[in-house]
């Protein structure tokens, strides 16, 4: 014996919301292109690699949007290196750098040793010599300090046990 069922439109009143659009151009997020950098930045370094598909799920923006930060991104050199330092006994240490391509190419500006970023920790000291004697300052006191420390001899005597 067959049954057969007829199926019926949902009415309109049980119908799901529709999902808003994703926005196709970076006035339409009412967001600043260096907010939406920095936060495809931060979908980046917590999905590790992701193909655009991924990206465009997870941020919930269109892919050429996307392309658009992404492009914005590559021009800036915004770029993180992910490394880490193997020793002979232990763990291995990461070790996590940022670059950015300048005139005379790529250079590092920060550096992260076990989750600690070197800008972010010497903030509270940089704000002070700032506070103190203007960036010209801050310059001053920091070029002091590398001739002090390039002046002294490096220690290449093993360590005693």
């Amino acid at each position: 014996m067959s049954t057969v069922t007829q199926i019926q439109p949902m009415p309109a009143q049980c119908a799901a919301p529709a999902i808003a659009p994703r926005p196709q151009s970076i006035a339409a997020t009412g967001l600043s292109l260096g907010f939406l950098s920095e936060l495809t930045e931060k979908h980046l370094f917590e999905g590790g690699v992701l193909t655009m598909r991924d990206l465009v799920v997870r941020m919930a923006l269109s892919g050429p949007l996307l392309e658009e930060i992404l492009a914005f991104l590559r021009k800036e050199g915004r770029i993180e290196v992910r490394s880490q330092v193997n020793q002979t006994r232990g763990e291995p240490i990461p070790l996590n750098y940022r670059v950015a391509k300048g005139p005379q190419g790529w250079k590092i500006y920060d550096i992260n040793v076990l989750g600690a970023w070197l800008v972010e920790t010497y903030k509270g000291t940089f704000a002070s010599e700032i506070s103190k004697g203007g960036i010209d300052g801050l310059i001053k006191a920091l070029t002091e300090k590398n001739q002090k420390l390039a002046s002294k001899p490096l220690n290449t005597a093993a360590p005693k046990k």
